[in-house]
This record gives structure tokens, sequence and C-alpha cells, in this order.
């Protein structure tokens, strides 16, 4: 018993030391997604996206909102998007058009305020 609570301890900080080091993958295929964080993940089938929405702050921030039905709910799955990724290459990837929403201006600033 002496040993056991260290040792929980110690496996729950290397998780999320893995956690924090391992960024989520996403796979997009023409009948799914799948989405993949450490050793937890899920999938999405296409038939149950309900919209796409692709958010760009600036040339490097950019995310992705996937609201898609599970068991009956509305559920929204936000992902930011790597810098190096083609967003037209992405696009054709999607089984829906995605809604573009450029914030750059807004981002700006906002930026500016902050400082």
């Amino acid at each position: 018993m002496l040993f056991a609570l260290p040792g929980i301890l110690l496996a729950v900080v290397a998780q999320i030391a893995i956690l924090t080091l391992i960024s989520p993958f996403v796979t997009i295929r023409s009948d799914r997604l799948q989405y993949v964080h450490g050793q937890n993940g899920f999938e999405i089938k296409s038939k149950s996206i309900a919209w796409i929405q692709v958010s760009i702050f600036s040339d490097s921030i950019k995310r992705i909102k996937i609201a898609y039905t599970q068991q009956g709910k509305l559920r929204i799955l936000k992902i930011g998007i790597a810098s190096h990724i083609s967003l037209e290459e992405l696009f054709g990837l999607f089984p829906l058009e995605p809604k573009v929403l450029d914030a750059r201006g807004r981002w700006s600033a906002k930026k500016k305020a902050m400082t």
C-alpha cells in the first residue's frame, strides 16, 4: 500500500506529460473522420456530420469546428490546423462544403488590445 500511491501519481504525471507532447491527430477518409489523442480516440461517420466551419485568425492560426450527431445529440469538435497544411487540399477531403470564417480583422484587433 505504501508504494501504490507514489506509483499511481507517477503514472498520472507520465500520462499528462505524454498527452502534452503528443498533439491530437485527425485522419479524414471518405466515409469517416478519426480523431486520436494519446490513448483515446473516436470516429465520426461522414453521414452524421451536420456542418463544418473553418475559422482563419491569421496565417498560422486556423481552427476547424465539426458539428456531428452522436446518439441523437449535436456535438461540436474543435481542432486546430497546423500552418503547413494547405486549406484547398483539406477542403477537398471533407464530405461537406465547409463554411469559411475570416476572422483576421477581429483577431488582430484583439492582439493589439492585449499589448
